[in-house]
């Protein structure tokens, strides 16, 4: 190699270490500055300003507090002092912050579930916890959605069809469209239902509904119908009729919307994590091909021992006399266990039978008594 460019090959190799190294070396943590609670018309939004992305690894209800919802974040810190909201009387009543491992848990105590929603925003993450709706007059649209059909230019958009699935870890639900439109998300009780509202949409097809089998999800059926048909805004409704209040996710593409339900424990923020494609298996070596081997030689009979039964042993028969004499040794001993008559003659008494009561009596009256009675 020649001296000259051997100083700019080691040059080279030393940077495409150092790549590497920062490749494999774990992603600073995100810190969280403050945390806002904004109340709204329809809905509530947790807003936490970061100075990047927040990894959202679960969003979930917990089992001991249902009116609680977590947030695992993992690689994730807060200020020394964070501002936090203090307790209040509306939807949120208290958040919280505690470590867990390299990230942190956020707890957002409600006074009731609702529904809620992760929407990761540009330098910051908003929980949207959509309050249940009681005793509204009329059609309300709230400042987010007349800002966004503001913005939107009006178009004739068509709802052709609706698509249900279940994958490993949520129910989604599709509606096809021919373009983006403009949703407003609210909640309702009685039962609990999660209502969509597309504006400028109309449906293309007669009102179904579409039942949901899956026991994990927290939707059982969804319901579709053309909500508002005239006036300046078209309204396409989806109507999903809860078991409970859980998370869900709404994602816009230009083929339509997907509304995704998730099951009601350990849910997965799917809208802020990326699965990671599965790792491509190892190549199987091929089997090696064995010799055969040499058959084994066959084994030897074995002599077997004959066994010969030994002749019983008979028994002798006595002579007639000693039959004699051992008949009458067993009749003697039989006439041992014989029942016998110790005395023969019973004695008999005569007289007359005389009671005697003799207790604290002198003997010399006693003795006198039976000498005169006895005719002495």
């Amino acid at each position: 190699m020649n001296k000259r460019t051997l100083p700019a090959v080691l040059a080279g190799l030393c940077v495409l270490s150092l790549a590497a190294l920062l490749a494999q070396a774990p992603a600073p943590a995100v810190r969280i500055g403050t945390i806002q609670v904004q109340a709204g018309t329809l809905a509530t939004k947790v807003v936490l300003e970061t100075d990047g992305p927040l990894a959202v690894e679960k969003a979930y209800y917990l089992a001991d507090s249902p009116r609680t919802l977590a947030l695992d974040i993992a690689r994730a810190t807060t200020a020394a002092a964070p501002a936090l909201p203090s307790s209040g009387t509306g939807l949120v009543r208290d958040v919280q912050v505690e470590k867990a491992g390299d990230g942190l848990r956020l707890l957002v105590r409600l006074s009731e579930r609702v529904p809620a929603r992760v929407l990761p925003e540009a330098g910051r993450t908003v929980v949207e916890l959509n309050a249940i709706q009681r005793g509204q007059t009329g059609y309300v649209v709230d400042a987010s959605t007349q800002a966004a059909l503001d913005r939107a230019p009006k178009t004739d958009i068509r709802l052709s069809k609706v698509d249900t699935s279940a994958a490993g870890d949520r129910v989604a639900v599709k509606a096809a469209l021919n373009g983006a439109a403009v949703t407003q998300v609210f909640a309702l009780e009685n039962p609990p239902r999660l209502v969509v509202d597309l504006f400028d949409t109309l449906l293309a097809s007669k009102s179904d509904v579409w039942p949901i089998d899956d026991p994990r999800s927290t939707v059982q059926r969804v319901r579709v119908a053309q909500f508002q048909a005239g006036g300046p805004r078209p309204i396409t409704r989806m109507v999903f009729d809860l078991k409970e209040p859980g998370l869900y996710a709404m994602d816009s593409r230009a083929d339509g919307l997907v509304v995704s339900f998730y099951p009601a424990a350990g849910t997965p923020a799917a809208v802020l994590v990326r699965p990671t494609p599965p790792p491509t298996p190892a190549p199987v070596p091929a089997p090696k091909k064995e010799e055969p081997k040499p058959a084994a030689p066959a084994p030897k009979a074995e002599a077997k021992a004959v066994v010969t039964e030994a002749p019983c042993p008979t028994r002798e028969v006595p002579p007639p006399a000693a039959a004699q004499a051992e008949a009458a040794a067993v009749e003697e001993q039989q006439a041992q266990f014989k029942p016998k008559t110790i005395v023969g003659d019973e004695e008999k008494f005569s007289g007359d039978i005389i009671s005697l009561k003799i207790k604290d009596s002198d003997l010399k009256d006693v003795v006198l008594y039976l000498a005169e009675f006895a005719g002495l």
